[in-house]
C-alpha cells in the first residue's frame, strides 16, 4: 500500500491511502509524536520524502500571494541552497563534498570531563567515532571514564591559556565540540580565574584562534570541518527576566561573545557550525542532582531556531543533540535552543532515525504546523473542498465550542489564508495567519503532493487562540471525507 503521512502541531496523525484527493486509507500504529509509524518500511519512505521537501519549506517563510520569500538573516544559508519550485532538486539531508569524513569522523571534545562533555564522549564512542578528549588533567579524566578511557585519545590543554597546547588539541581532527563553561554565579569553580569571562568568552575565542592557526599551517593532516558549541538560552534576551538575573556576573555576555567568535571564524575559514542554546542543565553528572530524574529524559526534546524558548534540559539530551549536529545538514550554520518542555512526555533519549529526522527537520521548517504528504493529489478538487470547508465551518459558526476570536478566510492561488483577528477600540487588527498551501506532486514523482500549513509571522512560537481547534477539525474532516471515498471505491 502506498503510504501518506499526516502530522502537525504535536497532534495526532494517521497513515492513509486510496481516496478522492489522493491515495488514502486508515492504518498503522502511530508513534508517540503522532506523525511517524513505527515500522521500518514507513521509516524508509519518510526518509525518502524528507529529501524532497518543497524549497519554500527550506527557507521557512513565504508569502503565497506574491511568491516572495521573506528576508531572515538566520535562514539565508538555508534559502541559498533551496531547490527550484519544480522540485527537480531536493532540500534537506543531502550529501555534500564533505560527506566522506562523517563516516569515520575524528572528533575533539573540549571540556570532556564536564557534565555535558562526559555524555558527548560516551555517545561518540557508541557511534564508533574516533574521539579525542581534551582535558586539563589526564589522570583525573582517565579515572572518570573508567574502562572507556582505553578507547580515547587524551590531550592536555586549558582553554584559558592560548598557544601550542590548544593548537595540538584541535589539529588533525574533523570536528570540534566545545563543552566548556563555568557557573553563572561565583563558586569554587571560579578558582584560579575561571570566571565566565575567561572560560566561556575568552576561552572559546582562544580555541577558535587555535583552529584558525592550525588550518593555515596544516598541509598533510586533517583540518576541522565542523564546530559544535554549547551556549545558553537567553543570550539574546539578557535584559529580560529571568535572564537579567542569570547575567548578573556576565555569563550570557561571555556566551554571546563566544557565539560571535565561532560564527566569525567559521565564516572566515568556510567551516560548518552549530550553536546549541540549551535550557537550564539538569541531571547527572555532577550538578543539579535534585533534578537527576531528568537525566534519562522524562520529557521530550524540542529544537527551535533563535532564542525564544525557556526551560530545563537534561545534559544527556544536550549531548545527544550535540553529537547529532555534527552529522546533520539541517543543523548546518544554525543557532538553536534545546529544551525539555514540561508538557511533552517522552520515555527515553531519542534513538530512532525517524525521531531525529523530525526533531532536526523543524530547523528547516520552523513555522510549519501541519504537513500532509501523499502519493497523488488532485489539487483542484482539494482546493475547492478547502474553499467550501473554510466557508462553511469557520465562518458559519459550525465549530463547537465556538472559536475564541474571529477568523477571516482569504483565498490564495495555492490554497487559503486564515487570519486571526482582534478588535481594539472598534478597530479590527490582524494577529497573524495560518497559510494553507497545496503543493502538487512533480511529474517525475520525486516530490510528493502535499497540504502544508505555515504559521505567520515568522517565529510565532505559540499557537493562536483557536488554532489547535481549527487544525484538529481540518484533519478530522479530511479523514472522514477521504475514508468515505476510499470505502466507496
Amino acid at each position: 500500500m502506498n503510504v501518506a503521512f499526516l502530522s502537525g502541531g504535536g497532534g495526532r496523525g494517521f497513515l492513509a491511502g486510496d481516496g478522492e484527493f489522493g491515495d488514502w486509507r486508515d492504518g498503522g500504529k502511530l508513534s508517540k509524536r503522532g506523525n511517524r509509524p513505527r515500522v521500518r518500511r514507513a521509516n524508509q519512505r519518510k526518509r525518502e520524502l524528507d529529501q524532497n521537501i518543497h524549497p519554500f519549506i527550506a527557507v521557512a517563510g513565504v508569502s503565497i500571494a506574491s511568491n516572495a520569500r521573506r528576508s531572515s538573516e538566520i535562514l539565508l544559508r538555508a534559502s541559498s541552497s533551496a531547490a527550484d519550485v519544480s522540485g527537480n532538486e531536493s532540500v534537506g539531508l543531502q550529501p555534500d563534498s564533505k560527506a566522506d569524513w562523517r563516516s569515520n569522523a575524528r572528533v575533539a571534545v573540549i571540556g570532556a570531563t564536564g557534565g555535558v562533555g562526559f555524555h558527548v564522549i560516551n555517545r561518540l564512542l557508541s557511534k564508533q567515532s574516533q574521539v579525542r578528549a581534551v582535558v586539563r588533567d589526564v589522570a583525573k579524566a582517565k579515572e572518570s571514564f573508567g574502562d572507556a578511557a582505553g578507547s580515547l585519545e587524551f590531550v592536555t590543554a586549558d582553554v584559558t591559556i592560548p598557544g601550542e597546547q590548544l593548537e595540538k588539541a584541535v589539529e588533525d581532527v574533523d570536528a570540534v565540540v566545545l563543552c566548556v563553561g563555568t557557573t553563572a554565579f561565583p563558586s569554587k569553580a571560579w578558582k584560579n580565574g575561571n570566571s565566565p569571562k575567561n572560560v566561556d568568552g575568552q576561552g572559546v575565542e582562544n580555541v577558535m584562534s587555535a583552529i584558525e592557526r592550525v588550518s593555515v599551517q596544516s598541509v598533510s593532516k586533517k583540518n576541522v570541518k565542523k564546530i559544535v558549541a554549547l551556549s545558553s538560552v537567553g543570550v539574546l534576551r539578557k535584559t529580560k527576566f529571568p535572564f537579567a538575573i542569570l547575567n548578573l556576573f556576565g555569563v550570557l555576555d561571555a556566551k554571546l561573545r563566544a557565539e560571535k567568535a565561532v560564527i566569525q571564524t567559521s565564516e572566515k575559514l568556510g567551516l560548518d557550525y552549530s550553536i546549541l542554546r540549551p535550557g537550564r542543565l539538569v541531571g547527572g553528572p555532577y550538578t543539579n542532582i535534585g533534578a537527576i530524574r531528568k537525566e534519562r529524559g522524562d520529557n521530550g526534546i524540542v529544537l527551535a531556531l533563535g532564542d525564544n524558548q525557556s526551560g530545563d534540559c537534561a545534559r544527556e539530551d544536550v549531548a545527544a543533540v550535540a553529537v547529532e549536529s555534527i552529522f546533520r545538514e539541517e543543523a548546518k550554520c544554525k543557532a538553536f535552543t534545546v529544551v525539555n518542555p514540561a508538557d511533552l512526555p517522552r520515555k527515553s533519549v531519542v534513538e530512532e532515525d525517524d525521531e531525529w529526522n523530525e526533531l532536526f527537520g523543524r530547523l528547516e521548517r520552523p513555522n510549519e504546523v501541519l504537513r500532509l504528504e501523499f502519493t497523488s493529489l488532485n489539487v483542484m478538487k482539494l482546493r475547492n473542498w478547502l474553499a467550501s470547508w473554510s466557508g462553511s465551518v469557520l465562518t458559519s459558526g459550525a465549530l463547537y465550542p465556538p472559536l475564541p476570536i474571529p477568523v477571516r478566510v482569504d483565498p490564495t492561488q495555492t490554497g487559503c489564508m486564515l487570519t486571526f483577528l482582534t478588535v481594539d477600540d472598534g478597530k479590527v487588527k490582524p494577529l497573524g495567519s495560518l497559510n494553507i498551501m497545496l503543493r502538487p506532486a512533480s511529474e517525475d514523482g520525486k516530490v510528493r503532493g502535499a497540504l502544508l500549513v505555515f504559521r505567520e509571522p515568522m517565529f510565532q512560537d505559540k499557537p493562536f487562540l483557536g488554532e489547535v481547534q481549527i487544525l484538529d477539525k481540518l484533519k478530522d474532516d479530511l479523514a472522514r471525507v477521504t475514508t468515505a471515498n476510499a470505502e466507496e471505491a
